[in-house]
């Protein structure tokens, strides 16, 4: 009866061993992964999300990273430092040496605005051993708006300016302007008038300061103006508008 006590607890010894938690003999695993950024992105712009992965064990291993994107998508073609796939529930994978690190950059483009949490979990994998993390970080989502919209007066047979400040919706903060387009249209009536003449606009920005100009005919004398700016952070990216209808004297 001793014998067989001794044998079933060799046995029971083997399988702890053996069990797919454990490393093989000699071999070191582990993970650590963060949100280097960012912090704060424009809505509807494309937005690198930047996740720092290490390999904290001694052998090589293979890098399992899910990212949880809500209200958003993702690029996974336009991914660095790992092949991924997927939009909003992102999976990325890459092989890291022990003791090594990477920075995966991953284009994100957010739907709305507000504070959001960005997941992530990395599971590290090696033989029959496996390790895992997780972080999360706050992203803050904003809107472009125009603030301290001014006009001159609208004359015929002048020159009609607007001017106003690129900014951020949540925090008020002026935004640099890259893109900007002055639309007009010399109409018969403020609303539903027939339009007679489609003006060009001389767009000029200064860092966040954007500012329109339009000739007004002198044909316009007694009708409306119908003018709008349209300001962003970029060609092809996220603009705000600003439509506004003047009479001119």
């Amino acid at each position: 009866m001793r014998t067989r006590w001794i044998a079933v607890a060799a046995a029971l010894a083997l399988v702890g061993a053996s069990g797919p938690a454990q490393a093989k003999p000699g071999a070191s695993i582990g993970v650590t992964v963060s949100i280097a950024g960012p912090r704060a992105a424009e809505m509807s712009s494309w937005t690198d999300l930047r996740i720092e992965l290490k390999n904290t064990g001694q052998d090589p291993a293979q890098a399992r990273v899910t990212l949880s994107v809500p209200h958003g998508s993702a690029q996974p073609s336009g991914a660095e430092g790992a092949q991924c796939s997927g939009t909003t529930s992102v999976e990325c994978v890459q092989t890291l040496a022990g003791g090594s690190s990477v920075t995966l950059t991953l284009p994100v483009r957010w739907d709305g605005t507000g504070s959001e949490t960005v997941q992530a979990t990395a599971r590290m994998e090696a033989g029959g051993s496996s390790a895992e993390a997780s972080a999360s970080s706050s992203v803050q989502v904003y809107e472009l708006v125009l603030s301290d919209v001014h006009t001159s007066a609208a004359r015929a047979g002048k020159t009609f300016v607007a001017s106003a400040t690129l900014a951020r919706s949540d925090t008020g903060s002026a935004v640099e302007a890259h893109a900007l387009r002055c639309a007009a249209a010399i109409a018969t009536a403020a609303k539903g008038g027939k339009t007679i003449a489609t003006l060009i606009g001389k767009p000029t920005v200064d860092g966040a300061d954007v500012e329109c100009a339009w000739a007004l005919p002198a044909k316009a004398h007694g009708r409306f103006v119908r003018a709008l700016v349209l300001a962003g952070t970029h060609k092809g990216g996220m603009q705000t508008n600003y439509p506004f209808v003047r009479r001119v004297r």
